[in-house]
């Protein structure tokens, strides 16, 4: 006999109490840190680079790419910080929506 098997999306929902607040809180405050750790070793490969007195192609490509790559860092961080600050601002008993996952019927 034949079988079908249904996938749905499940929603993940939390009740937000003051230990999930502050877990929640740390998490991203420690996300943020390492993203700020990630630009910083972006800086010094790129001074690096430019105290190397070749001008290359391959420098310019490089820098380009540590630029864009900073770039990136630098935008994710951001996100980072505005979910932080609506972290913080979370009611206590409010339910928090943290995400979706496939499930199967």
């Amino acid at each position: 006999m034949a079988s079908i098997t249904v996938q749905r999306p499940v929603v993940i929902k939390a009740i937000v109490t003051e230990a999930f607040k502050r877990l929640y809180v740390a998490d991203l405050e420690e996300a943020i840190k390492r993203v700020d750790a990630i630009v910083q070793q972006i800086d010094v490969q790129s001074r690096r680079v430019e105290l190397e007195r070749q001008v290359s192609p391959q420098t310019r490509n490089i820098r380009a790419q540590l630029e864009m790559e900073r770039q990136r860092q630098e935008g994710t961080r951001i996100e980072l910080q505005a979910r932080l600050r609506e972290a913080q601002d979370l009611q206590l008993n409010t339910e928090f929506l943290q995400g979706t996952i496939e499930g199967t019927v």
